[in-house]
């Protein structure tokens, strides 16, 4: 599958989540949600390294030495991530909100990148990422 497919799918599923999140699980303590996540995305991840030949993956390539600290750096980012995410509806954010608030990834990513000496946006890309704060503000009055 291309990687347009993948992020296609991952769009659909992250917006079936929200609604889901928004409507149903409000209410619920972000942490024991993210907990339940973690859980959930162990097992299946784990029924994908079972099955991987099914699913396409021929081999497995682990992390070593460094990368195994990197990787779970950026495990505890993903659970921050998660958690303020899911506070955000708990806190009484809106779908429509919150959703467009991500479009803010790519700019905060490009600063990052940037600032980090993995050089600077195209023009194309800084119009991008003021077309996705307008979004933000649109959203928000």
């Amino acid at each position: 599958m291309s990687a347009l497919r993948f992020v296609l799918l991952a769009v659909l599923f992250y917006a079936i989540q929200n609604v889901i999140l928004e409507r149903r699980l409000a209410q619920i303590s972000p942490a024991v949600i993210v907990l339940f996540s973690g859980v959930q995305l162990a097992v299946m991840a784990g029924l994908v390294i079972v099955f991987r030949e099914q699913f396409g993956m021929k081999e497995l390539v682990w992390p070593s030495g460094w990368k195994v600290a990197i990787l779970l750096g950026t495990a505890a980012l993903l659970f921050l991530a998660d958690f303020c995410y899911v506070s955000a509806y708990n806190a009484g954010g809106r779908v429509a909100l919150v959703t467009t608030c991500v479009t803010l990834v790519p700019v905060a990513a490009s600063l990052i990148n940037a600032a980090t000496g993995g050089g600077w946006p195209s023009l194309r890309q800084w119009l991008g990422c003021t077309l996705a704060v307008a979004a933000v503000i649109l959203v928000k009055k």
